[in-house]
Parts: C-alpha cells; structure tokens; sequence
C-alpha cells in the first residue's frame, strides 16, 4: 500500500509538474501574440487610412453583404491574394457583425498564409477567434494558428494548439488533423 502511495504521489508530481511547463507555455504564446498584435497596431497607426485608396477591386460596393462577400471568395479563388485580402478588409469595413464576417476574417489569414505571411496570418486568425467566438470558424482559424506556429519553427506553441483543437473539438474534421499533426511531432 504504500508503495502505491508513492507510487501515485510521484505522477502527482509529475502531472503538476506537466500543468505547470503547459500553462507557462501558454503564457508564452499569449504573449507573442500581444507583441504581433501591438506590432501590427503600430503600422496600422503608420497608414493614414486602414484602406488603400488605389485598388485593382471594383469600386462599385454592394448594399448586400453576401454579394460582396462572394466577390471577394471570388477573388480569393483566383490567387488573387493580396486584391483578395483588401475585398475583404473593405467588406468587413461595412460589415463588422453579419454571417459572413467571422468567414471573411478567415479568409484574411488565408491570404496571409498562402504568400506565407505565417506572422500576420497568426494574427488574422486570432482576430476570428477573439471576434466572433461563436462562429463557425474557430477550429478552422486554431488548426491554422497552429500550423503557422509550426511554420515559423515554434514546435511548442503549434503543439499546445493542436492540443486545444483536439480537446475543444474532438469529432472535428480539424482535431482528425491535429493528431494527425501532434503524430508528426518527435
């Protein structure tokens, strides 16, 4: 019996020990993501206007939500990823809270990680997340998240991400990949 007591004391340890190295990591990433957010807030306040003003997308902006949006998917299929983005941006602009924001906020980061701008994609996707947390996005925008962490080379924060897509969205699509992803991990 008392080899079993400490037995269990010693992977009580251990497990706080875990819990430990785990939330110090997640500090970690919070952090790096308020420099990326301070960092990108600092150029934003370089530009005199959050929109360009020459743009290769059509002026003609539409009353309805879902047509703009579409135009700007529309773009974005295309690869037309920058021209895609500011579509976007301008959509959600005059649209901050419809159906299709949480969609168009992803959709930024997309554009960001397909010209493998793997920093400001990290940042577009955490605006998904921290904007519209009751959206349809969110595991996509974490599976992302973590995949550009894991592009710029920080193993540890991409890991503990992919963890959190697993636990938050276990029957997911997103945390199939994420094990899959945790598996490649040495």
């Amino acid at each position: 019996m008392d080899e079993i007591r400490t037995e269990l004391q010693t992977l009580q340890g251990r497990v706080d020990e875990n819990q430990h190295t785990i939330l110090k990591n997640i500090e970690g990433i919070e952090n790096r993501i308020v420099k990326l957010e301070k960092s990108k807030r600092e150029v934003l306040a370089l530009k005199s206007d959050l929109l360009p003003t020459t743009s290769s997308v059509p002026e003609t902006v539409s009353l309805y939500p879902e047509e703009m949006y579409s135009e700007a998917y529309r773009i974005y299929k295309e690869g037309r990823y920058a021209e895609a983005r500011e579509a976007f941006l301008k959509f959600l602009h005059k649209f901050p809270q419809t159906e299709f924001s949480d969609n168009a906020q992803f959709w930024i980061g997309e554009c960001y990680y397909k010209e493998k701008n793997y920093e400001k994609a990290i940042l577009a996707y955490e605006e998904v997340i921290q904007k519209y947390p009751q959206g349809n996005k969110i595991p996509d925008a974490l599976l992302k998240e973590a995949l550009c962490f894991r592009a710029i080379g920080d193993k540890t924060s991409s890991n503990i991400i992919f963890q959190r897509v697993i636990e938050k969205y276990p029957e997911s699509l997103q945390a199939e990949i994420a094990r899959k992803e945790l598996n490649k991990s040495p």
